[in-house]
């Protein structure tokens, strides 16, 4: 009996140390449950700020998008009125060359009948000294013919200053243009002009093998009108030549009585007038002035 007793008492103490392993392991998965669950909650937790931080980088970025679209907008209204100022100033230039031609046309014409006038006057002095009436009426044409020819040159100078403010009009909103946008202006004037990486274009005269000999004086081909003349930035804007024309990109010289010639290239051809750069490297330039009449050389 004794024997069982402490059997009994044997397997009591084994049952209740498997208890107490048992709570001791299952508690230790119990924490790290928990341990677990509390890493994933903070993961969570993570994301969730990360969520938030990018809706308001969104929501930032949509507000610059909504200003880059203004800012478009804006600029586009400042293209379309600059494009139509441009428009304008080059339809009042024409209009005024075309005035300013038919204000010389006819000033020469009076010229030369106040000339004739003055010859037959003084043939009437000459073989008829008593004709008193004859020369009274010739010299009131002649004074009339004066008359008006200052007035015509008077207008003449009032056209050639208005042609040359339309001139400045036009490169004006050409520039004003350009600055809106650049990329869609064409022909405007040679962007490296003044820089290291310019190169003026070959003009025909150059164009010529070294076995070529080279006239001993320049070859005039036509006449224009400087209209604008901004040494400054190299701007030089002529009246379409008399003869011939003149395209795009092409090299050619001014000159005006014995100066030295200078050289321009052209960067921009329109109907009435030409916008061209001066070739860097020339000094002659300070000779020429608005209103100039020059000779075109090759």
């Amino acid at each position: 009996m004794k024997m069982v007793s402490i059997l009994l008492r044997l397997i009591a103490i084994l049952g209740a140390c498997a208890a107490v392993a048992g709570w001791v392991l299952t508690q230790g998965k119990v924490d790290e449950a928990n341990a677990k669950l509390a890493d994933k909650d903070k993961l969570v937790a993570d994301a969730q700020a990360q969520a938030t931080d990018a809706r308001n980088q969104l929501e930032t970025l949509q507000g610059k998008i909504k200003g880059l679209d203004s800012d478009l907008g804006a600029s586009k209204d400042r293209e379309s009125k600059a494009l139509s100022q441009y428009a304008t100033a080059n339809r009042n230039l024409t209009s005024l060359q075309n005035e300013l031609q038919k204000a010389k046309s006819d000033l020469a014409s009076l010229k030369s009948d106040n000339d004739k006038l003055k010859r037959e006057l003084i043939g009437q002095r000459t073989s008829a000294p008593d004709s008193s009436t004859n020369v009274a009426a010739y010299e009131s044409k002649i004074s009339a013919l004066e008359a008006q020819v200052k007035t015509l040159t008077s207008q003449l100078a009032d056209a050639q200053a208005q042609a040359q403010a339309a001139a400045s009009a036009v490169t004006s909103s050409a520039a004003t243009a350009a600055s809106t946008t650049p990329a869609k202006t064409t022909a405007r004037v040679d962007p490296t002009y003044g820089s290291s990486t310019y190169t003026p274009a070959v003009s025909n005269s150059e164009a010529g093998t070294a076995t070529e000999s080279a006239p001993s004086e320049p070859v005039v081909t036509s006449t224009a009108t400087v209209l604008k003349m901004d040494t400054s930035s190299g701007i030089v804007i002529i009246s379409q030549p008399s003869q011939g024309n003149v395209s795009s990109q092409t090299e050619f010289g001014i000159v005006k009585g014995f100066e030295k010639p200078l050289r321009l290239k052209a960067s921009r051809v329109e109907g009435a007038y030409i916008i061209t750069n001066i070739v860097p490297g020339q000094n002659s330039a300070r000779v020429y002035k608005e209103g100039d009449t020059i000779s075109i050389i090759k």
